[in-house]
């Protein structure tokens, strides 16, 4: 059976670029493959039957979804393409016969506890390039895992040329990731970079040298703080990629490593600091709250003139509940705004003009005036002083389409909840249709 037989379906049929121009055929292969887009999977396998030409386009779309997972192990994973083990070593035809798929994404897996007691399979069988545009990796660190870094290096360097994101990722049981060596290759499309979880010192080296040298067109890095900490203790921010233009932090952080994250060049398009991942902020006893707002006020001011999509989600490391009130700056261009502080006793005020030093509750048209998206998770009352203006400040937004709300209370839903969710109609006319009030 044919790599593309097995993975998309029983109705396969055979194609090629030599037959996909039927004679009366009035739409080509890459109209089909554009509207396949926006069809469901099954969808899709079902216009693969119509003719030759939908065939083509439609796998090709196809293509484009399927996400195949290898595991570079003799050991079961479910939902995976496995390396199969006999007397004489590894068996990797049948990987070989999905990467001839030339699949678009792959997930390269490689357990935990390993057989290392086998010799590595002959690398000069797999193909000496490969055309995918995302690679999702999780490779545990020792050198029991030799030729698996050294596999799923080569596979990452054979498509250089076309990957666009590359992302190692969280592996069940494992202390440490490891990071490749791609010495002087060049990825001129990627432009995604997600390195999770724990790397030891000399993976951080390479995941440090990657993005300063490989990765000259990266715009969007998502990673922990203490390592993008690292950066900028290390003195690289001038050498990170001028187009580096979306972050992503998570993790542990204390207030002095925080204060450097001050330095990061203003313009970014994306911030996420926390968000779904949460920064867990650690504060010694000699530790000021006010010197933590302050710290993050001017982070956010220095980047609120560029940001289109702002994230926020914070909660407190080992502290018992404090209250605490953030201070946020006018973001005349965010869309998107996700706010988290869910576990955290807190308020927030916005800045009422530009420079002007002076914080309120939230006035929409200053300090929000082009907000699409509204998705916060903070304790009810906070909810209800920072984001809802009071009776006598009536506010109309018609720019925006959605709120996703989840309040925290130790009641569940009555009289205010109807009130709020009337308030959220009358103040928000366009999102009528959209609006999501949650309580836990």
């Amino acid at each position: 059976m044919s790599a593309e037989k097995a993975l998309l379906g029983d109705e396969y049929s055979t194609f090629s670029r030599d037959n996909v121009h039927e004679t009366g055929a009035c739409l080509n292969h890459d109209i089909i493959e554009h509207l396949c887009k926006y069809l469901g999977t099954m969808d899709i396998k079902t216009c693969r039957l119509v003719s030759s030409v939908w065939n083509y386009g439609s796998t090709l779309a196809l293509k484009a979804r399927t996400n195949i997972r290898f595991q570079l192990s003799p050991k079961n994973c479910k939902n995976s393409v496995p390396l199969s083990q006999n007397s004489g070593g590894w068996d990797i035809l049948n990987v070989i016969e999905k990467l001839k798929f030339c699949p678009v994404n792959v997930c390269l897996l490689v357990p935990f506890n390993s057989d290392d007691t086998l010799a590595p399979p002959d690398f000069s069988l797999f193909p000496e390039t490969n055309n995918f545009k995302s690679i999702c990796v999780e490779l545990p660190h020792g050198n029991q895992y030799r030729w698996q870094a050294e596999l799923v290096a080569q596979l990452i360097q054979s498509s250089s040329t076309t990957l666009k994101e590359l992302e190692f990722d969280w592996a069940e049981n494992v202390d440490f990731l490891d990071f490749p060596s791609f010495g002087d290759t060049i990825f001129p499309k990627l432009v995604k970079l997600t390195v999770e979880n724990k790397f030891d010192e000399g993976a951080v080296e390479r995941v440090f040298q990657a993005i300063t040298t490989s990765f000259p067109n990266l715009q969007y890095l998502v990673t922990e703080c203490k390592y993008f900490v690292e950066i900028v203790e290390e003195g690289l921010l001038p050498n990170l990629p001028q187009s580096l233009n979306c972050l992503n932090l998570y993790g542990n952080i204390t207030p002095d490593r925080m204060e450097s994250l001050l330095k990061i060049p203003a313009g970014l398009k994306k911030f996420t600091f926390g968000g779904f991942n949460p920064v867990f902020l650690q504060l010694d006893d000699d530790d000021e709250e006010d010197e933590l707002q302050t710290i993050l006020y001017k982070l956010l001011k220095k980047q609120a003139p560029t940001l289109e999509k702002f994230s926020v989600g914070i909660v407190w490391w080992d502290r018992a509940e404090m209250e605490i009130e953030w201070k946020f700056p006018i973001f005349p261009f965010v869309k998107k705004l996700y706010i988290d502080f869910s576990r955290m006793q807190t308020r927030i005020v916005f800045e009422t003009k530009l420079e002007s030093g002076d914080f309120r509750p939230i006035n929409y048209a200053e300090c929000f005036p082009v907000l699409e998206f509204i998705n916060c998770a903070i304790p009810e009352e906070s909810w209800v002083e920072s984001f809802l203006p009071s009776k006598g400040n009536c506010q109309v937004v018609t720019s925006v389409r959605k709120v996703d709300v989840t309040i925290y209370a130790d009641y569940g839903e009555g009289e205010l909840h109807t009130k709020i969710y009337e308030q959220l109609w009358d103040m928000f006319p366009n999102a009528r249709d959209f609006i999501i009030i949650r309580r836990t």
